[in-house]
Formats: structure tokens, C-alpha cells, sequence
């Protein structure tokens, strides 16, 4: 009997962490969900961790070949189910009780939303008390993110997402081609994003996990992580390479527009860096050259 969500839940050595995220995933007062454990690769740790779970008919383990991309395992998932909604969650993310069952009533309510997210709590530290950590975003109310602020900023926590299978189907995948495979949900909110409206809750509904070394503000060097975005900004307006972006329709030409607009603006920053990089190095040159002659 098809559930009314789906959990998708790639992993990849975080055996600890994954045992957690699950234990959370059982304790959601909504219940009428499935969750799909994908792992990147196929390893006895992985599957011993996860084998108690499986007496529970809702879960179901999809181990596969290694590729060092989450949106590999997270597509695997995907392409599995078929529950009219679709919730991702990090395997080092925990949820909050109440987070299906106030977003599913969200959404229940809401037929023109297709990205529903919410607030989150913070958590920097393994060992710290989960029920005193601090908000991740500033305090905000119910609100509707417009598109064009999406192309900006990425204001939705992976962990936190629920989305429309319709509007999946006409989005395409996760791209787990982009190299290297960071902000992949990024990517995919940018194609889901204009088939409809995008909300956020005002309520904490998750616990992010946030080791900064594990993300992508692990990348300091500013020129890769314009790079990144880059690829990112072009994946959003080709697709995901089976399916083409819903970018490509005109009736979406302002949205691409402005994403093509911030390529552009990350292109020339990129540029400029490099003027930059290349001036320092020619005067850190230059004092050297003084310094050894005095």
C-alpha cells in the first residue's frame, strides 16, 4: 500500500550519526510514511547498522555502487517510491516529532506549494544538550519565498524539505553529475521552484547538524565556490540530463534570466580574483626581492 511520503536518506559511513537520524525518524507522530536508507556503496557496517530497522515494513535499505556524489544513492531512493510527497533528510540531521505531521497539514492546505521548508535548530557540537541549542536562521514568520530570492540565496535547509512528486516529475532528478557534487539541492529547488510556490515555516522542525569542515563552508578559496555555484546555476537551466530543466519553457524566460544573470556576476567575480591573486603575488614578490637586497 503506497505511504504518503517518502524519506529519502542517502549515507556513507556515518554509521553512528545514520543510527540516530533513524531512531528520530521512528518517533514522528505521522506515520503513514516510508523511508528509503540509500547508501553510497554497500558495506557490512552500513547494513548492520541498518538491519534492526528492517522488521519495520516502513523501512527499506538500497545499498549500491560507491560514486562519492549523495545525489547517486538520493536518486536511487527517489526513483523507488512513489508517495505523492517526497521529504529529504541528511543522515546526520534529526527531526523533530511534529515535523511530517505540521507539514503535511501545511501542504494539505497549501495545493500551490512545491517546496515546503522550515526553521531549524543549530547544532555545533556532538556532545551538546539537544534541548538547548540555538536557532540556525533569524527568528522569521510564516512567508512565501519569492524565485527570484531563491537565485540569490538558497534559504531552505535540505533536511527540512517536503516536496510534491508532480512537480519532481517534472523537474527531473538530483544531477549527480555536477563535479564537484556540492549544493545538489540547490540545484533542484532552483527547477522545482518555478512550477509553483515555495514556503517556509516558522517553526523549528529539525536539529541541523552543522560541522562547518563537513559542508560546503568547508570551501574557503572564494574562486571554487563560485565555481561551484556555477555549475549549480547551469545544471538548474539544462536539467538534470534525462528530463530538461522546466527553465527551458518561456514562460519561465524572466527566471532564467536572472539565473543566467548571476552566472554571469560569479563568472566575472571569479575573473576578478584571479586579476587579484595574480597583483598579490607579483607584489608579495616584489618585497621579497627588497627584503633579501636589505
Amino acid at each position: 500500500m503506497m505511504s504518503t511520503v517518502d524519506i529519502i536518506i542517502p549515507t556513507f559511513k556515518r554509521e553512528q550519526l545514520l543510527k540516530r537520524t533513524l531512531n528520530h525518524v521512528k518517533k514522528q507522530t505521522f506515520k503513514d510514511w516510508h523511508c528509503w536508507i540509500a547508501e553510497d556503496g554497500d558495506t557490512p557496517d552500513c547494513r548492520n547498522t541498518v538491519e534492526p530497522y528492517l522488521s519495520d515494513s516502513r523501512f527499506t535499505f538500497l545499498p549500491g555502487r560507491h560514486t562519492g556524489s549523495p545525489g547517486t544513492p538520493r536518486n536511487r531512493a527517489l526513483i523507488s517510491g512513489e508517495s505523492p510527497f517526497v521529504a529529504f533528510l541528511d543522515d546526520d540531521d534529526i527531526w523533530l516529532p511534529e515535523k511530517l505531521s505540521k507539514q503535511i497539514q501545511f501542504l494539505d492546505a497549501h495545493p500551490e506549494c512545491v517546496i515546503l521548508g522550515s526553521q531549524c535548530y543549530r547544532l555545533q557540537d556532538d556532545n551538546a544538550d539537544l534541548n538547548s541549542l540555538p536557532l540556525y536562521y533569524k527568528e522569521f514568520k510564516l512567508e512565501q519565498i519569492d524565485y527570484f530570492r531563491l537565485v540569490q540565496h538558497n534559504p531552505l535547509m535540505n533536511s527540512t524539505v517536503v516536496i510534491r512528486r508532480q512537480a519532481l516529475l517534472r523537474s527531473g532528478l538530483q544531477n549527480d553529475k555536477i563535479d564537484p557534487p556540492n549544493a545538489l539541492d540547490y540545484d533542484l529547488w532552483l527547477r522545482i521552484g518555478v512550477l509553483g510556490e515555495i514556503w517556509r515555516l516558522p517553526e523549528p522542525l529539525i536539529i541541523y547538524r552543522d560541522i562547518p569542515e563537513e559542508s560546503i563552508r568547508s570551501v574557503h578559496d572564494r574562486k571554487s565556490f563560485c565555481t561551484i555555484l556555477i555549475n549549480v546555476f547551469e545544471s538548474a537551466l539544462t536539467g538534470d540530463g534525462n528530463i530538461p530543466s522546466p527553465l527551458q519553457d518561456k514562460k519561465y524566460d524572466s527566471y532564467a534570466l536572472a539565473i543566467k544573470n548571476r552566472i554571469v556576476e560569479l563568472i566575472r567575480e571569479k575573473k576578478s580574483l584571479s586579476t587579484w591573486n595574480i597583483m598579490k603575488k607579483t607584489i608579495t614578490q616584489k618585497i621579497q626581492r627588497l627584503t633579501a637586497r636589505t
